[in-house]
């Protein structure tokens, strides 16, 4: 039995206790010589299973255990952007920063691994895992973040449906960090894996 995602965010993305398919990291650093990506990091999570208990009386699920390790996933993303400002000006001024990611759950990355393996009865045990268990399709999204020459942080996406996807901007403000929630798009369906992206809002 997978577990299902039906997880609201929390309203902190930097909280190590919540789970994700796909985290992006990004440190973007203004300096009197140009406004750069100082730290750059994508991490993909890991899809834990249960695998259900019989009830010895009953003969029927009566529990669940949770293994210690869980399926790899895969992710990858890619970040690029513009910026201007006066000249001699140590702020962000006008920036934009575009970042795309894409991302695979680790039961699928699983089933094509046996795909490709050497041994033709192991090949089908991938091809019918993908086609019975495995969810199909990617988790992909684009975002636009903007930073105002006041300061202010913005973002659009345009994602698949599922899962929820969030976006949050931490900001050092006279000496404390000041976290945005730029936005949050509750998930939907899975079958929204294999459908286009589409603009949030709407």
């Amino acid at each position: 039995m997978g577990h299902g995602d039906d997880r609201d965010i929390a309203g902190d993305g930097n909280n190590p206790s919540l789970t994700n398919r796909i985290e992006v990291q990004i440190i973007l650093t203004a300096t009197k010589e140009k406004v750069d990506i100082t730290s750059f990091d994508v991490k993909a999570g890991v899809s834990k299973a249960s695998v259900p208990i019989a009830d010895m009386d009953q003969g029927t699920p009566g529990g669940v255990v949770e293994p210690g390790v869980g399926l790899q996933g895969t992710a990858s993303a890619t970040a690029s952007g513009e910026y201007s400002r006066p000249k001699g000006s140590e702020g962000f001024g006008t920036t934009t920063l575009n970042v795309t990611g894409t991302a695979k759950n680790g039961a699928l990355v699983a089933a094509e691994n046996l795909e490709k393996s050497d041994f033709r009865a192991v090949q089908q045990i991938g091809s019918i895992a993908k086609a019975t268990v495995v969810p199909p399709g990617t988790i992909d999204f684009k975002t636009t973040i903007k930073i105002s020459p006041n300061g202010k942080i913005e973002a659009d996406l345009v994602s698949k449906g599922y899962p929820t996807y969030a976006a949050y901007a931490y900001q050092n403000v006279n000496g404390q960090i000041q976290q945005t929630t730029l936005f949050v798009r509750p998930e939907n369906k899975i079958e929204d894996l294999t459908k286009p992206m589409t603009p949030f809002p709407k």
